[in-house]
């Protein structure tokens, strides 16, 4: 009894253990494929979408071409109503913020000041990328 008790016991953690191990690959996989393509800008976007778009239409050169040049002109469409609003989502976001800041201590403040300005940065950084790409 206590031996089945026990090989049971193994099999629930090799299972459980499984289950984590892979939750926490998927992540990192995630993570970094995701990551990569914000990085890289709108070209690994397109890039991503376009082989999306040939893999499941099976697209002739032509067709391919014609894509491209949709893809493009919706990216940049995009990109002109985002910058359209990122004054107004800026606000929004600084409110947020503002709000946030009467409820913590000085130094929780000054630590969400600090966290604020680097995503602030990234999302300049990023933005610079897109555009210029």
């Amino acid at each position: 009894m206590m031996k089945q008790m026990k090989t049971w016991l193994v099999i629930i953690a090799i299972f459980i253990s499984g289950i984590i191990l892979g939750s926490v690959g998927t992540g990192f996989y995630m993570k970094h494929r995701i990551g990569g393509m914000f990085h890289q800008g709108l070209p690994a976007v397109r890039k991503v979408v376009m082989k999306k778009l040939n893999s499941e239409l099976n697209l002739t050169q032509d067709q391919q071409d014609e894509a491209m040049e949709i893809v493009e002109e919706t990216q940049f469409k995009l990109l002109q109503l985002r910058m359209q609003y990122q004054p107004q989502m800026e606000k929004i976001i600084e409110g947020g913020i503002a709000e946030l800041k009467t409820k913590l201590t000085a130094d929780q403040q000054k630590k969400l000041d600090a966290l604020y300005d680097k995503i602030k940065k990234r999302r300049h950084f990023n933005r610079g990328m897109q555009e210029g790409k």
